[in-house]
């Protein structure tokens, strides 16, 4: 959807250019909260990231935050656990082959 919307406001002559800007950076706030990794890009981009309203920014942080990028390493503990996990997925799958 927010695709269709780019390419609708693009097209449509009767929006100022400020509609527009602030239609398509809507757009890009509503896929960049589908996905992790687009939310930090959108956040590291200065032009974009100074254009956003304070509830566009905190929907975003939210999504890096629930998704954990940037928080570090895991502890050996929890990469031990991530590995077992792994390979019992593994075994499972394999035995579904």
């Amino acid at each position: 959807m927010p695709a269709q919307v780019a390419t609708s406001v693009a097209s449509t002559p009767a929006l100022s250019q400020v509609d527009r800007a602030a239609c398509l950076r809507d757009a890009v706030v509503d896929v960049a909260r589908l996905d992790a990794c687009a939310a930090r890009d959108v956040l590291n981009h200065h032009l974009i990231c100074s254009r956003l309203a304070k509830e566009q920014r905190q929907k975003l942080d939210d999504v890096l935050t629930a998704s954990g990028l940037g928080a570090g390493k895991l502890s050996p503990v929890h990469m031990q656990a991530l590995i077992t996990a792994v390979d019992m997925a593994e075994v499972t799958l394999r035995g579904l082959l």
